[in-house]
């Protein structure tokens, strides 16, 4: 579990929030360790999740996610046991259950009960009544939602009070846990293992394109992730790498990398 629960309560309560709605990537990863697999990769609304998140003690936080990530939200490191799906009802029949390991057998607890609702936006409403939440104050990470479901769950639910609260979830994560602050150290090591590799290939006759490659490829071997690649060879600025260009003799090289490893990013220039 790495987000600060000392500090959101404390800030949950000073802000007379009774409930927080995670509705963006990182804000669902920060509070319960899901990444969905597919509200990157598709902007329309049913790749929504979100991470319904009550104050009081006696309320558990609870994971909402569609029907196709039961995979992804059974994965060890989703530390949230509650989970529940919105769309139609998938119940798989196995013959022999004892031979599915246990991230298996999770999928088809989740999958095996009745869904929220059909869509997101009924289903997360329904959610957060069932939290007794129906008449309670809410922010809402309105930056991880269409304006079509944050519009939809307020007239849901008509007597509670949404607020946006994408900018209080920043504030909550300013400060970080000693778990957030080792993957953030592993994150910016494993950046400059990549940029090492990169350097000892940069000699005049290779192109830019196989340098970024090498790069690349050093990220994803130490299961990280890309985000960009400014590189210049004698140009100004954060300029994006041209494959086809190859390296001379003088040439100044300018390097800006970011990656991110399970969860945690980092920014390396050089």
């Amino acid at each position: 579990m790495l987000y600060n629960r000392e500090r959101l309560h404390s800030l949950m309560d000073r802000f007379d929030l009774e409930a927080i709605v995670a509705g963006t990537p990182e804000n669902i990863f920060y509070l319960s360790g899901f990444t969905s697999g597919s509200q990157g990769a598709y902007k329309d609304g049913n790749s929504q999740s979100f991470v319904v998140y009550p104050r009081a003690p006696d309320e558990t936080p609870g994971l909402l996610t569609g029907g196709g990530e039961a995979g992804y939200a059974a994965l060890e490191e989703v530390w949230l046991p509650e989970v529940h799906m919105f769309g139609r009802a998938r119940k798989p029949h196995i013959d022999d259950p004892s031979r599915l390991g246990p991230e298996e057998k999770r999928v088809l607890s989740i999958q095996g009960a009745t869904p929220m609702g059909r869509g997101p936006e009924d289903a997360l409403a329904q959610l957060i009544k069932a939290k007794g939440l129906g008449r309670a104050q809410v922010g809402f990470d309105h930056l991880g939602m269409t304006m079509k479901t944050y519009d939809t769950v307020r007239s849901l639910l008509p007597d509670a009070k949404m607020y946006p609260a994408s900018n209080f979830m920043r504030y909550v994560r300013m400060i970080k846990v000693p778990a957030e602050i080792q993957r953030l150290k592993e994150s910016a090591a494993m950046n400059d293992r990549a940029l090492t590799v990169l350097l000892k290939h940069a000699r005049p006759g290779i192109s830019e394109g196989e340098l970024i490659g090498i790069y690349r490829s050093e990220v994803r071997k130490a299961g990280g992730q890309v985000y960009w690649n400014h590189f210049s060879a004698s140009r100004g600025g954060n300029m994006p790498p041209l494959k086809d260009r190859i390296l001379r003799k003088g040439d100044v090289v300018r390097m800006d990398m970011g990656c991110s490893l399970c969860g945690y990013n980092a920014d390396t220039c050089r």
